[in-house]
């Protein structure tokens, strides 16, 4: 599985994507939420950690067997490594995302990303 993650300022967007037996990459499924209340004053990093937790949660029958390989312009799992001490939220987050196993991929190959920014920028 692959998940492309977007978090602009006010919405959050995904897109899971497949690889077939010639190597495309086939979409799955699109996600998107806008942020409300105390969610508009997360940080950038906070924002797609929370993208990823949204993703977790949604599509969690899709990625309880197999490795997700996840492609972003950061590295949101970063986020809770050098945490000595989390706060509440990081560590609900932590708790829901331990469960899955989850990579980080560089963006280098921007096929689906530009499907995931096109959701963020204009949901629906």
């Amino acid at each position: 599985m692959i998940l492309y993650i977007s978090a602009t300022l006010v919405v959050l967007g995904a897109l899971l994507a497949q690889l077939d037996d010639n190597g495309n990459e086939q979409a799955i499924y699109y996600l998107s939420q806008t942020l409300v209340g105390y969610e508009l004053n997360y940080t950038t990093i906070e924002r797609a950690c929370l993208d990823v937790v949204f993703c977790m949660q949604k599509l969690h029958h899709y990625m309880l067997n197999h490795t997700t390989y996840l492609i972003a312009k950061i590295d949101p799992l970063k986020y809770f490594l050098p945490k000595d001490a989390l706060t509440s939220r990081a560590e609900k987050w932590v708790l829901i995302l331990s469960e899955f196993d989850i990579v980080y991929k560089d963006r280098k190959a921007i096929k689906g990303q530009v499907i995931v920014d096109q959701l963020a920028e204009a949901p629906l």
